[in-house]
């Protein structure tokens, strides 16, 4: 084993995640009004921001044009989506996400916090991507779901967006659901 093997290998995962970013990742929460529980969540990077992917509105012509461009960027790119979970092409009409905007709301409405966010650039404020945290149902287990605009994969000039994020996600809120013992309850 190499000696920056070695080294890593005694570094904590923040440690590891300092030695690529040098600012670490921090979380904030928001209350959504009219929701005696509900909590917006907010990842920041050194470059990108995580929200709860939230909207108030119900369609998908009402929604946010950061919502609509997610889809656009990312659900409805077959590129992108091969190689999203299943990885064959299966983009989704636009009701389709719809429902799945809807229901990750819902959830945050309702302070359930493993739901979906939105990623964007702080610099261009362009979507980037989508990424979960879920609750499997197994205590102290937790599984990730991501994918980014295409334009962010491997690029040379953007390099470490998907470490940058989901790094962001387990470290800081991740860490936050399991020390609070979340296992699914009904509040953040």
């Amino acid at each position: 084993m190499s000696k920056v093997a070695d080294d890593n290998n005694s570094l904590s995962p923040l440690e590891l995640y300092l030695s690529k970013f040098s600012t670490p990742p921090s979380v904030s929460y928001e209350d959504i009004a009219d929701s005696p529980r509900g909590k917006i969540v907010h990842i920041e990077t050194e470059r990108f921001i995580a929200s709860s992917l939230y909207s108030s509105k119900k369609t998908y012509d009402e929604y946010s044009e950061n919502i609509q461009q997610l889809y656009k960027l990312t659900f409805a790119d077959p590129i992108v989506m091969e190689k999203f979970v299943i990885g064959t092409a299966r983009t989704p009409e636009p009701f389709q996400f719809q429902g799945l905007v809807n229901s990750q709301s819902m959830r945050w409405e309702k302070g359930y916090p493993f739901a979906a966010f939105m990623v964007t650039d702080k610099e261009t404020d362009t979507v980037v991507g989508y990424e979960v945290i879920g609750n499997t149902g197994i205590d102290n287990t937790g599984e990730l779901v991501y994918l980014f605009n295409k334009h962010y994969h491997r690029s040379e000039t953007i390099q470490n967006v998907g470490y940058e994020n989901v790094g962001a996600l387990c470290l800081v809120y991740g860490e936050s659901l399991f020390k609070s013992k979340e296992k699914g309850k009904s509040n953040i």
